[in-house]
């Protein structure tokens, strides 16, 4: 009786798996090492990307930041759904965060918020 349950058990999990949506996220212009990923506001190990993750159905966020560049894609996921999402930064870490001007005698350096790049595209 244990091994036939055992048994049904396998067969509804394998059901299940089919029916959870997975989304492959991609880093492009930067090494997964370099950014800092989130998805739906949780941080996701860089040994994830590259490798289907499950989701919830419906709309999710992901979001890869690399100094001041961030990154942000949404992706709509319906029941089953395998998708992939790229993430694309430009061109090197030095164009992410340039240098600061060098201040000349009898000037501060600019305060305030660095600029930050924000892309948004939504995949369907």
């Amino acid at each position: 009786m244990f091994a036939e349950s055992r048994q049904k058990a396998a067969e509804e999990h394998q059901a299940l798996q089919t029916r959870i949506p997975t989304v492959q996220i991609s880093i492009e212009g930067a090494a997964p090492s370099e950014v800092a990923v989130v998805a739906d506001g949780k941080a996701l190990e860089s040994v994830l990307i590259g490798v289907p993750v499950a989701m919830n159905p419906g709309t999710r966020e992901v979001q890869a930041s690399r100094g001041e560049e961030t990154v942000t894609e949404t992706v709509t996921l319906a029941e089953g759904e395998k998708k992939t999402v790229v993430l694309r930064f430009s061109g090197s870490p030095a164009a992410a965060a340039p240098a600061a001007a060098p201040a000349t005698a009898g000037t501060a350096p600019p305060t305030g918020p660095s600029p930050t790049t924000t892309r948004t595209a939504r995949h369907r």
